[in-house]
This record gives structure tokens, sequence and C-alpha cells, in this order.
């Protein structure tokens, strides 16, 4: 298929069903996140995991927005193509990664604030790298404006939903509290969020397969395909290592990667559809459709890979655990208990620190989520 469109392709584009399950997803994504937050767990992760949050952060305004940029250039996209592959970049983390940091048994509690954080910085930092990026580089040749009102509504969708949860979570609701089995109603929003969220990913899954099959074609589109591949092993590589020369724990050294290298496709795509339409939108959701089938299997193994080295199910090999101050582990242990007690995560235990000495017998800090 040629990379140009022709005159009957201006009247499609932006008016699919995948934009609008992208949308619904990241909704109920958020409300479910929403339900397990409180003010209490950023105080806490501030206080004990300031560095982290700050490194992940600058993974993800900083690093991924100059690394697409750069990619954008390298592989030689045309214009419109490019704007794709830097919107994906510039884009805050994904809230699938609270997730996979989960499975991979990486800090939970820290890849929620990232992602809480980055979508909230999102408001300011998304316009700022389109503005650097794509309005005075790519878009002089594609012949784009800079959707401000647009990103702000699509940035909404997560953050209403985000609120709308934290204060049902805050709020703390019991029904039939004098029966057996009483019902806490942020636990039960929690749990139906995901499960219709898993429905709105499937179908939109579907949805982009059916509507967008030329894409699915690597030999019509090489590039695309190979950069897809690509894209997030390079961010989550990168986040490791600067985690790693950072000296974060093990755990936070998974979550930052994982919060770097996936980003939220859905809430491009939509900010895509409700921006652009007919060719520009063909062109420009070309990488991000691309890119979000390549997410589902570089997660996968990426995934595994974090698993695969943790022998036994060790949250940190001891070449990776940081040598502590005795006297600072009661104010790090405390910190843990509360983020512990706070904080329920799927299988219904939270974050412990089950010892403070290596093999050794020197003092080190591991944060373990079971």
């Amino acid at each position: 298929m040629s990379s140009n469109c022709t005159q009957t392709d201006e009247t499609e584009g932006g008016t699919s069903l995948l934009p609008i399950l992208s949308l619904l997803l990241l909704v109920f994504v958020a409300l479910g996140i929403g339900c397990t937050l409180t003010i209490e767990h950023f105080k806490t992760v501030w206080k004990s995991k300031k560095r982290g949050l700050l490194i992940g952060v600058f993974c993800q305004f900083i690093f991924m927005p100059a690394m697409s940029f750069g990619l954008a250039h390298l592989f030689g996209f045309e214009p419109l193509v490019a704007v794709g592959v830097v919107l994906v970049g510039s884009a805050p983390g994904g809230s699938t990664s609270n997730l996979l940091t989960y499975w991979a048994r990486g800090n939970v509690a820290l890849s929620i604030a990232m992602t809480s954080v980055s979508t909230l910085s999102a408001l300011f930092m998304l316009p700022l790298n389109f503005l650097i990026y794509i309005q005075t580089g790519f878009a002089k040749d594609a012949g784009i404006e800079l959707p401000f009102a647009n990103i702000f509504l699509s940035l909404l969708a997560i953050i209403i939903p985000t609120c709308i949860g934290m204060y049902i979570r805050r709020a703390n609701i019991t029904l039939c509290s004098s029966s057996s089995n009483p019902i806490v109603v942020h636990v039960f929003l929690e749990k139906a969020a995901n499960v219709i969220a898993a429905v709105f990913l499937v179908g939109a899954a579907a949805a982009g397969i059916m509507e967008d099959t030329h894409l699915f074609n690597p030999a019509t589109y090489p590039k695309e395909w190979g950069l897809g591949a690509l894209f997030q092993p390079l961010g989550c590589g990168v986040g490791f290592l600067l985690a790693l020369a950072a000296r974060l724990e093990g755990p936070d050294i998974r979550a930052v990667s994982l919060e770097t290298g996936i980003q939220n496709y859905p809430l491009v795509l939509a900010l895509a559809s409700i921006s652009f339409s007919g060719c520009q939108y063909q062109l420009i959701s070309r990488f991000i459709i691309i890119g979000t089938f390549w997410w589902l299997i570089s997660s996968i193994w990426i995934v595994s890979v974090f698993r695969f080295l943790q022998p036994g199910g060790r949250q940190v090999s001891e070449a990776l655990a940081i040598p502590a101050d005795p006297s600072a582990l009661t104010d790090v242990k405390t910190s843990a208990s509360e983020m512990s007690s706070d904080h329920a995560f799927p299988g219904g235990s939270g974050t412990e620190l089950p010892s403070f000495t290596d093999s050794s017998g020197e003092p080190t800090v591991v944060l373990e989520v079971q």
C-alpha cells in the first residue's frame, strides 16, 4: 500500500471503533487505579523513593521524546508517520505498566506513583514536546497544528476517573456491613473496572486488526515494524541502566525500566483520532497501531526476562542489593510497613521488608512485592 493517501481516503480515518474503545479503556483503567490510591501513598513514595520517581519522570519526558525524534529521523519516515512516532515517545507512561511491574516483581507503589505523576505532568510536558519536536520539526513539512484542546481533553479522560477513584477510596464506603460478607466499594470497583477494561482492551485489539488489516503485513511497512520491535526494549533498557547507575534497589529498577518503555498507546490513539482525520490520521496512526501490537509482544518477553533473572522468586539478586546504613533501616522499614498497610496489590499482599542482610552479613535494603 502506498504511503500517500488517495482522495477517497480523505473521508476516512478517525471515525472507527478503535479510538472509542481505546478511550473507554483509558477511563476504566484510570478508575481502577484511582481506587487503589491515597495521598499518603504519594507522600510515602516521595519520602522513600524520591530518586526513582525523578529518574522515571526524566526518562519519560526528556529521554523518550528525544529518542523517538532521533529514531524517526534515523529510519527516514515521512513527516506524518514521524509525527506518530514522536507522539508515542512523548506520551505519559501506560497504566498497564503497573500490572506488568507487579508481574515482574517490581515496586508497584513506585510504578503507580510514576504513572500518576507522568499523567499529570503530561498536561504541560506533552504540548511542550509537541512544540519542540513536531511543531518546529516534522510539522513544518506535514502542515499540522498543535491540538492543545484535544491533548487536554484526552488527558482529562485519565485524570478525572483517577480522581473519582481516589475519592471513593478515601471515603472507604462499605455496603452490607452487617452481613458476613460486607462489600468494600473501592475494592469492588477496582476489580470491576479492571474486568471492564480487559473487555475494552480485547475489543480495541480486534477493532484495530479488522479495520487496519493492511498494517499487519511487515513486508508492506518494514520500517514501522522494525522500529516497533525496538521501541519498547530500547526504552526499558535505558530506564534500567539509568536506574542501575543511580544505585536504586532491584524492584525499583524494574519499575523505572517498565515505566520508561511502556507508553500509553490508547491515549495517543485517542488523541490522534480526535485531532486528525482522513489522510493525516491514517499516516499518523500507522506506527501507533503497529506499536500497540509490539507492546503486547515486548511486554511478555521483557517481564519474562525479569522473572527469569530472579531464581526462586527472589526480588533482587545480591549483586543489585544496595549497601545501607544500619541506622537508617528503621526509617526504611517504617516506610515500607506504611506502604504495605495502605496499599493492596493483586494477590492480596503489599510491600514488605523481610531481610536486611545479604549472605555476607552486610546490611542491605531490599523491598519485595510478594
